[in-house]
Protein backbone atom coordinates (compact mmCIF):
# COMPACT_ATOMS: atom_id res chain seq x y z
CA UNK A 1 0.00 0.00 0.00
CA UNK A 2 1.41 3.39 -0.55
CA UNK A 3 1.83 5.84 2.07
CA UNK A 4 -0.43 8.32 2.66
CA UNK A 5 1.48 11.45 3.11
CA UNK A 6 -0.30 12.25 6.27
CA UNK A 7 1.23 8.88 7.61
CA UNK A 8 4.47 10.07 7.15
CA UNK A 9 3.82 13.60 9.00
CA UNK A 10 2.21 11.85 11.60
CA UNK A 11 5.25 8.85 11.68
CA UNK A 12 7.70 11.93 11.51
CA UNK A 13 5.76 13.30 14.46
CA UNK A 14 6.35 10.57 16.76
CA UNK A 15 9.82 9.52 15.31
CA UNK A 16 11.60 11.89 13.20
CA UNK A 17 14.56 14.62 14.23
CA UNK A 18 15.42 18.28 12.35
CA UNK A 19 19.13 18.64 13.54
CA UNK A 20 21.07 21.96 12.65
CA UNK A 21 24.45 22.63 14.00
CA UNK A 22 27.59 23.64 13.27
CA UNK A 23 30.89 21.62 12.01
CA UNK A 24 34.42 22.36 13.18
CA UNK A 25 35.19 25.06 10.73
CA UNK A 26 31.86 26.77 12.12
CA UNK A 27 30.42 25.74 8.57
CA UNK A 28 26.16 24.81 8.81
CA UNK A 29 25.27 21.39 9.56
CA UNK A 30 21.84 20.02 9.11
CA UNK A 31 19.67 17.05 8.34
CA UNK A 32 16.65 15.62 8.98
CA UNK A 33 16.05 11.91 9.18
CA UNK A 34 13.73 9.36 10.77
CA UNK A 35 14.66 6.35 12.94
CA UNK A 36 12.89 3.08 13.39
CA UNK A 37 13.56 -0.04 15.14
CA UNK A 38 15.78 -2.44 13.11
CA UNK A 39 13.00 -5.12 12.32
CA UNK A 40 11.19 -1.97 10.08
CA UNK A 41 13.94 -1.53 7.42
CA UNK A 42 11.02 -2.03 5.06
CA UNK A 43 9.17 0.85 5.93
CA UNK A 44 12.01 3.29 5.92
CA UNK A 45 13.29 2.14 2.56
CA UNK A 46 9.75 2.85 1.94
CA UNK A 47 9.89 6.53 3.28
CA UNK A 48 12.94 7.04 1.49
CA UNK A 49 11.37 5.93 -2.04
CA UNK A 50 8.18 8.32 -1.14
CA UNK A 51 10.82 11.10 -0.78
CA UNK A 52 11.77 10.10 -4.25
CA UNK A 53 15.04 8.15 -2.75
CA UNK A 54 16.95 11.21 -1.85
CA UNK A 55 17.49 9.89 1.90
CA UNK A 56 20.87 7.93 3.23
CA UNK A 57 19.78 4.42 5.09
CA UNK A 58 22.04 3.20 8.07
CA UNK A 59 21.94 1.04 10.51
CA UNK A 60 23.44 1.47 14.30
CA UNK A 61 23.61 -2.11 15.66
CA UNK A 62 24.32 -1.00 19.26
CA UNK A 63 20.45 -0.54 19.90
CA UNK A 64 19.46 -1.87 16.47
CA UNK A 65 18.21 1.55 14.83
CA UNK A 66 17.80 2.16 11.09
CA UNK A 67 17.41 5.40 9.85
CA UNK A 68 16.95 7.46 6.62
CA UNK A 69 18.64 10.78 6.40
CA UNK A 70 18.32 13.75 4.55
CA UNK A 71 21.22 15.82 4.90
CA UNK A 72 21.73 17.23 1.05
CA UNK A 73 20.35 20.89 0.57
CA UNK A 74 18.73 19.87 -2.92
CA UNK A 75 16.75 17.23 -0.66
CA UNK A 76 15.41 19.55 1.85
CA UNK A 77 14.61 22.47 -0.29
CA UNK A 78 12.66 20.09 -2.99
CA UNK A 79 11.10 17.42 -1.21
CA UNK A 80 10.75 17.46 2.71
CA UNK A 81 10.03 21.49 3.28
CA UNK A 82 7.99 21.54 0.72
CA UNK A 83 6.42 17.99 2.08
CA UNK A 84 5.51 19.51 5.73
CA UNK A 85 4.56 22.71 4.45
CA UNK A 86 1.66 20.70 3.19
CA UNK A 87 1.00 18.43 5.42
CA UNK A 88 2.02 19.79 8.81
CA UNK A 89 3.14 18.70 12.03
CA UNK A 90 0.79 19.19 14.50
CA UNK A 91 2.58 17.84 17.78
CA UNK A 92 5.39 20.29 19.91
CA UNK A 93 7.59 19.05 16.47
CA UNK A 94 6.20 21.62 14.58
CA UNK A 95 8.37 24.13 16.50
CA UNK A 96 11.37 22.45 15.83
CA UNK A 97 10.27 22.46 12.03
CA UNK A 98 10.12 25.79 12.01
CA UNK A 99 13.02 26.26 13.41
CA UNK A 100 14.65 23.84 11.01
CA UNK A 101 13.02 26.05 8.28
CA UNK A 102 13.72 29.21 9.32
CA UNK A 103 18.08 27.98 9.20
CA UNK A 104 17.84 26.70 5.64
CA UNK A 105 16.57 29.58 4.45
CA UNK A 106 19.27 31.43 6.09
CA UNK A 107 21.22 28.70 4.40
CA UNK A 108 19.92 29.13 0.90
CA UNK A 109 20.10 33.18 1.05
CA UNK A 110 24.00 33.03 2.73
CA UNK A 111 22.59 34.95 6.04
CA UNK A 112 25.02 32.70 7.97
CA UNK A 113 27.97 34.19 6.28
CA UNK A 114 28.24 37.08 8.34
CA UNK A 115 28.99 37.28 12.14
CA UNK A 116 25.72 38.56 13.92
CA UNK A 117 23.86 35.86 10.98
CA UNK A 118 26.19 33.33 12.18
CA UNK A 119 24.85 33.79 15.57
CA UNK A 120 21.09 34.12 14.34
CA UNK A 121 21.64 30.82 13.18
CA UNK A 122 23.52 29.21 15.96
CA UNK A 123 20.59 30.98 18.13
CA UNK A 124 18.11 28.81 16.05
CA UNK A 125 20.02 25.96 16.25
CA UNK A 126 20.68 25.54 20.21
CA UNK A 127 16.92 26.39 20.63
CA UNK A 128 16.13 22.80 19.39
CA UNK A 129 15.80 19.88 21.24
CA UNK A 130 19.09 18.08 20.13
CA UNK A 131 21.02 18.27 23.19
CA UNK A 132 24.30 19.71 23.53
CA UNK A 133 25.98 21.53 20.47
CA UNK A 134 29.64 22.02 21.99
CA UNK A 135 30.87 23.87 18.50
CA UNK A 136 27.98 26.33 18.87
CA UNK A 137 28.39 27.20 22.78
CA UNK A 138 32.53 27.14 22.55
CA UNK A 139 32.02 30.20 19.44
CA UNK A 140 29.05 31.89 21.50
CA UNK A 141 29.41 30.91 25.04
CA UNK A 142 26.25 33.08 26.03
CA UNK A 143 23.64 30.81 24.45
CA UNK A 144 24.43 28.13 26.54
CA UNK A 145 21.11 28.73 28.53
CA UNK A 146 18.98 29.40 25.08
CA UNK A 147 15.80 27.07 25.34
CA UNK A 148 13.04 26.96 22.97
CA UNK A 149 9.90 29.22 23.11
CA UNK A 150 6.98 26.78 23.81
CA UNK A 151 4.55 30.03 23.62
CA UNK A 152 5.09 30.16 19.73
CA UNK A 153 3.59 26.70 19.38
CA UNK A 154 0.57 26.79 17.01
CA UNK A 155 -2.57 25.57 19.38
CA UNK A 156 -4.78 25.77 16.48
CA UNK A 157 -3.37 23.21 14.29
CA UNK A 158 -3.79 20.37 16.69
CA UNK A 159 -7.22 20.10 15.85
CA UNK A 160 -6.46 18.99 12.47
CA UNK A 161 -6.15 15.16 13.39
CA UNK A 162 -6.14 13.37 10.21
CA UNK A 163 -7.28 9.61 10.33
CA UNK A 164 -3.56 8.69 8.55
CA UNK A 165 -1.69 10.95 10.51
CA UNK A 166 -2.87 9.32 13.94
CA UNK A 167 -2.23 5.98 12.43
CA UNK A 168 1.79 7.01 11.51
CA UNK A 169 2.13 8.46 15.24
CA UNK A 170 0.77 5.08 16.80
CA UNK A 171 2.95 3.51 14.35
CA UNK A 172 6.04 5.44 16.02
CA UNK A 173 5.23 6.46 19.55
CA UNK A 174 2.09 3.08 20.29
CA UNK A 175 2.18 0.31 22.16
CA UNK A 176 -0.69 -2.80 22.28
CA UNK A 177 -0.31 -4.91 25.18
CA UNK A 178 -2.29 -7.26 27.44
CA UNK A 179 -1.96 -8.23 30.84
CA UNK A 180 -3.10 -11.30 32.94
CA UNK A 181 -4.74 -11.18 36.21
CA UNK A 182 -5.34 -14.50 38.19
CA UNK A 183 -8.36 -13.67 40.38
CA UNK A 184 -8.01 -17.00 42.85
CA UNK A 185 -5.24 -18.85 44.14
CA UNK A 186 -5.80 -21.76 42.12
CA UNK A 187 -6.02 -19.53 39.30
CA UNK A 188 -8.80 -20.50 37.22
CA UNK A 189 -10.15 -17.27 36.98
CA UNK A 190 -8.54 -15.13 34.95
CA UNK A 191 -9.05 -11.43 33.55
CA UNK A 192 -7.18 -10.74 30.63
CA UNK A 193 -6.65 -7.07 30.15
CA UNK A 194 -5.68 -5.24 26.43
CA UNK A 195 -4.96 -1.38 26.41
CA UNK A 196 -3.25 0.71 23.26
CA UNK A 197 -1.05 3.13 24.73
CA UNK A 198 0.85 6.39 23.69
CA UNK A 199 3.99 8.54 25.37
CA UNK A 200 5.77 11.26 25.29
CA UNK A 201 6.80 14.53 26.60
CA UNK A 202 4.23 16.64 28.50
CA UNK A 203 4.79 19.62 26.72
CA UNK A 204 2.41 17.57 23.97
CA UNK A 205 -0.45 17.69 26.48
CA UNK A 206 -3.00 19.33 23.86
CA UNK A 207 -2.06 16.98 21.26
CA UNK A 208 -3.01 13.64 23.39
CA UNK A 209 -5.97 15.35 24.72
CA UNK A 210 -7.12 15.77 21.12
CA UNK A 211 -6.55 11.29 20.45
CA UNK A 212 -9.07 11.30 23.40
CA UNK A 213 -11.66 13.08 21.55
CA UNK A 214 -10.21 11.91 18.20
CA UNK A 215 -10.94 8.00 19.72
CA UNK A 216 -13.90 9.54 21.65
CA UNK A 217 -12.39 6.92 24.48
CA UNK A 218 -9.69 6.59 26.34
CA UNK A 219 -8.10 8.85 29.31
CA UNK A 220 -4.92 10.80 29.55
CA UNK A 221 -2.71 10.46 32.85
CA UNK A 222 0.92 12.60 34.00
CA UNK A 223 3.36 9.40 34.52
CA UNK A 224 5.98 10.64 37.10
CA UNK A 225 9.70 9.94 36.07
CA UNK A 226 12.56 8.75 38.63
CA UNK A 227 12.70 12.34 40.38
CA UNK A 228 9.55 12.69 41.17
CA UNK A 229 8.60 15.31 37.90
CA UNK A 230 5.27 15.23 35.77
CA UNK A 231 7.33 15.34 32.76
CA UNK A 232 5.79 12.55 30.58
CA UNK A 233 1.95 12.27 29.87
CA UNK A 234 0.22 8.96 28.20
CA UNK A 235 -2.72 8.35 26.56
CA UNK A 236 -4.53 4.76 27.34
CA UNK A 237 -7.34 2.80 25.94
CA UNK A 238 -7.95 0.30 28.34
CA UNK A 239 -11.77 -0.66 27.90
CA UNK A 240 -12.54 -3.65 25.59
CA UNK A 241 -15.92 -2.77 24.70
CA UNK A 242 -14.61 1.17 23.77
CA UNK A 243 -11.43 -0.83 21.66
CA UNK A 244 -13.73 -3.23 19.81
CA UNK A 245 -16.30 0.58 19.32
CA UNK A 246 -13.34 2.81 18.43
CA UNK A 247 -9.93 1.55 17.89
CA UNK A 248 -10.65 -1.18 15.84
CA UNK A 249 -12.39 0.20 13.31
CA UNK A 250 -9.72 2.87 12.77
CA UNK A 251 -7.13 0.48 12.14
CA UNK A 252 -9.17 -1.57 9.87
CA UNK A 253 -9.77 1.70 7.58
CA UNK A 254 -6.25 3.23 8.41
CA UNK A 255 -3.57 0.36 9.05
CA UNK A 256 -0.80 0.25 10.82
CA UNK A 257 2.80 -0.14 8.18
CA UNK A 258 5.41 -0.18 10.46
CA UNK A 259 6.80 -4.05 12.64
CA UNK A 260 3.71 -3.06 15.11
CA UNK A 261 0.86 -4.15 13.03
CA UNK A 262 1.90 -7.82 13.70
CA UNK A 263 1.36 -6.69 17.26
CA UNK A 264 -1.51 -5.48 16.37
CA UNK A 265 -2.99 -8.12 14.49
CA UNK A 266 -2.55 -10.93 17.38
CA UNK A 267 -3.64 -7.97 19.94
CA UNK A 268 -7.22 -7.44 17.87
CA UNK A 269 -7.41 -11.04 17.53
CA UNK A 270 -7.48 -11.15 21.19
CA UNK A 271 -10.01 -8.89 21.92
CA UNK A 272 -12.15 -10.79 19.60
CA UNK A 273 -11.33 -13.78 21.41
CA UNK A 274 -12.68 -12.08 24.72
CA UNK A 275 -15.88 -10.91 23.16
CA UNK A 276 -17.37 -13.68 21.22
CA UNK A 277 -16.09 -17.22 22.99
CA UNK A 278 -17.22 -18.19 26.21
CA UNK A 279 -14.77 -17.86 29.36
CA UNK A 280 -14.38 -21.55 30.09
CA UNK A 281 -12.99 -22.27 26.34
CA UNK A 282 -11.15 -18.81 25.64
CA UNK A 283 -8.34 -18.87 28.43
CA UNK A 284 -5.92 -21.29 27.00
CA UNK A 285 -5.83 -19.42 23.64
CA UNK A 286 -5.88 -16.05 25.49
CA UNK A 287 -2.88 -16.82 27.33
CA UNK A 288 -1.03 -17.65 24.06
CA UNK A 289 -2.53 -14.84 22.62
CA UNK A 290 -0.74 -12.43 24.97
CA UNK A 291 2.50 -14.16 25.30
CA UNK A 292 2.83 -14.23 21.35
CA UNK A 293 2.28 -10.11 21.68
CA UNK A 294 4.96 -10.15 24.40
CA UNK A 295 7.01 -11.96 22.31
CA UNK A 296 6.56 -8.92 19.53
CA UNK A 297 7.09 -6.24 21.75
CA UNK A 298 10.35 -7.97 22.95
Amino acid sequence: MPLSPFYVSGLSDAESCFFLSLDNKNYPRFSFFIGMNLKDKDLISNINSFFNKKGRISIYSPNSEIRVTFENLDAINNYIIPHFDKYPLIGIKSLDYQLFKTGINMINNGDYKTAEGLKNFSKISISMNEGYKKNIINLFPDLINTSKNFELYDKSIVTTMNPWWVSGFIDGDGSFSASIKYKNIEKTRIAFQPSLSISQHSNNILLFNQFKEFFNCGNVYDKKSSDGQHNHIQYQVSSTKDIKSFILPHFESYPLMSYKKNVYQVWSELIILLSNVPSENRNKKAIEFVNQIKKFNN
